[in-house]
């Protein structure tokens, strides 16, 4: 057990065994995206009714932050270049830490008028991948968090970070998520108290039709798990619903005279989904929260994550009830011969105007589709190659399971 941890729970009278200091499990949960039953294990309360927000509101907001943002970003740009007296290095150091929070804080009110422009999702918070070494980066931007802690009186726990952990990723789209997150953890825990930030470079492979496409079909699944936990009040049951609504409080911040805008997680949760990453949540009140966000650690795999996040939206607003559906698919990549990408759409819109299943392409020549009528299916399709002239394939349609497709909740978990 981390000295942080153990320190913060002999204060408090705790035991040091029995519960994995990384949070309420002793694993990364892996996000619940396929589940075999309607309510499935996460327990999430009902959606609470979606908070509407005037476009011409968030733009007024996103301008209303551009004027003190410019003011305060040119202020410290003439301290760091040394117009207001010699810097010491460590002065030097936190005026860039706090100029890179500032392109942060920048980019996030670009999201938020883009929101408002794009109608397409895949246009809303773009990534821009890179190989970069993601231990050094987190180490670097989780200092100024540690000194908000120590002048909190809290513990600030960061060596489950390594040093270097190389990821093709948008180095400052994470920054962003840990921003966020550690920003909540610290202001919503008291002294004495502990907030710790670790990464979990092997975590266990996704559940779900991701894993089981990995597992069958060899497909690459490199994933790492930021984990950020603390000590605080916990987030009261009733508000879980609503967690990540635009505008959303978890508390009565107004109350505690606690600062935030409600958009933060909101924003953090579609920064994490454009990544191809899952947020998972473990929060009980009065005992603090356990927040896992999962990321992807190359685009390969963001690419075939997001794939199959999208199959599964559209599925769910194909089907249109509970209805169990088998989950079907088709591996081409081997064939000698094989109907090509706009044959296959053909068939596949063919299935689905006949309200037969729902299908789509994962990666380049492998297909998954959610059918409810299985022999409708297989029959239909060497009908339909026979007709459209194309090559027979040796490989056909494989089963994997029999299960209810569901959207992906927001939250995975809540415990």
């Amino acid at each position: 057990m981390p000295s942080g941890f153990r320190k913060y729970l002999q204060r408090q009278g705790g035991k040091t065994g029995g519960r994995d200091p990384r949070g309420a499990s002793p694993e990364s949960p892996p996000p619940a995206v396929l589940e075999a039953d309607a309510q499935g294990p996460s327990g999430l309360p009902r959606q609470a009714p979606a908070t509407v927000i005037s476009g011409e509101s968030v733009r007024n907001l996103a301008h209303e932050l551009r004027s003190p943002l410019t003011a305060i970003k040119s202020s410290l740009q003439l301290v760091t270049a040394g117009e207001a007296g010699p810097l010491t290095a460590d002065q030097e150091h936190f005026l860039t830490l706090a100029l890179r929070n500032l392109d942060r804080l920048d980019r996030m009110t670009t999201d938020l008028l883009d929101r408002e422009r794009a109608k397409d999702h895949s246009a809303r918070c773009a990534p821009t991948a890179a190989v970069v070494d993601l231990g050094r980066v987190l180490g670097d931007g989780v200092r100024l968090h540690a000194v908000a802690a120590g002048k909190s009186g809290l513990d600030f726990d960061s060596t489950g970070l390594p040093e270097s952990f190389a990821a093709e990723v948008d180095a400052d789209r994470i920054m962003q998520v840990v921003d966020n997150l550690l920003s909540n953890a610290l202001k919503f825990t008291s002294p004495p108290g502990l907030v710790r930030i670790w990464l979990d470079q092997h975590p266990p492979a996704p559940v779900g039709l991701a894993g089981e496409l990995a597992r069958a079909h060899e497909l690459p699944l490199d994933l790492f798990t930021l984990v950020i936990e603390d000590s605080g009040r916990g987030i009261p049951p009733e508000r879980q619903a609503r967690l990540f609504e635009v505008f959303s409080r978890v508390h009565d911040e107004e109350r505690l005279d606690i600062p935030g805008s409600g958009l933060g997680l909101h924003i953090t949760r579609d920064v994490v989904g454009a990544m191809g990453g899952r947020l998972s949540l473990a929060s009980r009140q009065g005992r603090g929260t356990t927040i896992w966000v999962r990321l992807p650690r190359n685009e390969k795999t963001r690419r075939l994550l997001l794939s199959v996040a999208d199959f599964q939206a559209r599925f769910a607003a194909w089907n249109q009830g509970p209805r169990p559906v088998e989950v079907l698919a088709l591996d081409l990549r081997r064939q000698d011969q094989a109907p090509d990408e706009q044959t296959m759409g053909r068939f596949l819109a063919q299935m689905e105007d006949k309200g037969v299943g729902l299908g789509a392409r994962i990666v380049s020549g492998l297909w998954a589709a959610g059918v409810s009528e299985r022999e409708a299916w297989l029959r239909a399709w060497p009908r339909f190659l026979f007709r459209a002239g194309a090559p027979a394939p040796a490989a056909n349609w494989r089963r994997l399971g029999t299960r209810r497709m569901l959207a992906a909740p927001e939250v995975a978990r809540l415990v």
